[in-house]
């Protein structure tokens, strides 16, 4: 069906049909700040909608978009533990299949490119400032985008969780970008599973005021220290797609108010630069020792 997006999580043995959590909007809904929750004895797995901002692209220009989306992992080593997740949000047009003419398009996203986050850093307590005080107030910075990753050329993957992110087309072999995808793996030396607070950010340009909505599809695969063999294994689960309308009678924000985003000119917004590097400590490898 057009309006309805599959989700796809391998935790679940095979022939568990129907086994995943369902989250549908209610009628009209708009911006579902929940977007999808999974728990079981050993996992938990949730993601949200932290914050919406309408606006322009440029100061009279297209309209734009900035959505800031909270991902969270949970698991006991011991038993079970995400090892790795991809998480892939595609947008569509209305009610038309993702791939289709006027969707909306990806300006910028971040984390944007390959990051990693060492063993120090992956047992603090989070570092992502949710809780900013109104004092203080909010801005791109103190959103934590990538949650404490630090930007990086090449690394030692068996030393450190590692973050990819790219944009992409969906549904199609020309024209713009219209979905953004994140691998996340983690340290195959600590194996403590993946990070377990992830927050990412995307501006879109979007063609007119027509509705559009945005479809998650979210991979893991889960073991234990004793186990090799990856539970890539699942059953598929219904889950709504999180529909926008940025018509002026129907769009509204949610969320902080950022006092460095400017709504008549989301374009200014720098997310390519933020990688929440709060710990310049990190060690960092390179492949070129004379560099």
């Amino acid at each position: 069906m057009a309006g309805r997006t599959h989700y796809d999580i391998p935790l679940f043995d095979v022939g568990t049909e129907g086994a995943g959590f369902r989250l549908q909007n209610t009628a009209n809904e708009l911006q579902r700040p929940h977007i999808d929750q999974y728990r079981s004895s050993d996992v938990k797995y949730q993601a949200d909608i932290f914050a919406v901002i309408h606006g322009t692209i440029t100061p009279g220009g297209q309209h734009g978009l900035l959505l800031v989306t909270d991902f969270k992992f949970t698991s006991i080593p011991q038993k079970r533990r995400f090892k790795r997740v991809e998480i892939s949000i595609a947008f569509g047009r209305e009610n038309k299949a993702v791939g289709g003419p006027n969707e909306p398009s990806v300006r910028q996203f971040a984390p944007c490119g390959a990051f990693s986050m060492d063993e120090t850093t992956q047992n603090r307590v989070d570092t992502v400032e949710a809780n900013v005080t109104l004092e203080g107030g909010f801005s791109l910075a103190t959103l934590g985008i990538g949650s404490s990753f630090q930007r990086v050329t090449t690394t030692d993957i068996k030393s450190y969780a590692i973050l990819n992110g790219m944009s992409w087309i969906e549904g199609r072999n020309e024209g713009a970008k219209n979905a953004v995808h994140w691998d996340i793996t983690e340290n195959r030396k600590s194996k403590f599973g993946v990070p377990s607070h992830v927050r990412t950010a995307i501006l879109l340009e979007l063609p007119d005021e027509a509705r559009f909505r945005a479809e998650l599809q979210v991979t893991a695969d889960i073991g234990t220290f004793h186990q090799k063999v990856k539970r890539k294994v699942g059953a598929r689960t219904g889950l709504d797609p999180v529909i926008f309308d940025p018509s002026e009678d129907q769009r509204f924000n949610i969320g902080p108010t950022l006092h460095d985003v400017d709504k008549g000119n989301l374009s200014a917004c720098n997310l390519d630069e933020l990688g929440s590097a709060k710990v310049p400590s990190a060690k960092v490898i390179r492949s070129d020792k004379n560099t």
